[in-house]
């Protein structure tokens, strides 16, 4: 009995600290992002298209992505960027982020153990939320990005130019540090 008692108090312990490890990294993760949701303020396109995927993920049983501050900031500069700079990609001009990967990791205060980012872009000649969101569900690719269940953080970022035209990054990411 004691021996029955030793182990179950053992396994408890270990639970707790596995546990509070699991904890203590998510904090981890969560600080090197920039903190929670609440640390950023999305644009109203910005948080439709948020809310659109996290509800494709949800019919399919999939986890809602949670809002990183950092990769908002990224995808905002991605969209940006490529109305500055006349080019439409994933691949881009500026070497030192010429991937999404490169693009986040110039974001990051450290490097991390592991990391897998996916990107999905989106333009049109005005504002349209909910046809984007079609139109990259409707691409294999793209749809891929959006149901992976890898994926635990995302980042929006759109540009709308003066006469309209609107650019959407939206950034996807899984990592470990």
């Amino acid at each position: 009995m004691r021996r029955l008692l030793f182990a179950l108090s053992l396994i408890s312990l270990l639970v707790f600290l596995c546990v509070a490890h699991v904890c203590a990294e998510d904090d981890n993760v969560v600080t090197m992002l920039g903190g929670g949701p609440e640390q950023i303020t999305l644009t109203a396109e910005e948080s439709q298209f948020v809310e659109l995927v996290n509800a494709e993920r949800k019919a399919r049983g999939l986890h809602a992505l949670t809002v990183a501050p950092l990769l908002v900031h990224a995808a905002r500069e991605k969209s940006q960027e490529m109305h500055d700079l006349r080019y439409w990609g994933h691949e881009s001009p500026v070497k030192e982020k010429r991937t999404a990967m490169r693009r986040v990791l110039t974001f990051l205060p450290e490097k991390p153990r592991t990391m897998l980012v996916g990107e999905n872009l989106y333009y049109c000649s005005k504002v349209l939320v909910e046809s984007g969101h079609q139109a990259l569900m409707d691409s294999p690719t793209h749809r891929k990005n959006i149901l992976n269940p890898r994926y635990k953080y995302i980042g929006l970022g759109g540009f709308t130019a003066e006469d309209g035209r609107f650019w959407i990054t939206q950034l996807f990411l899984d990592i470990t540090f």
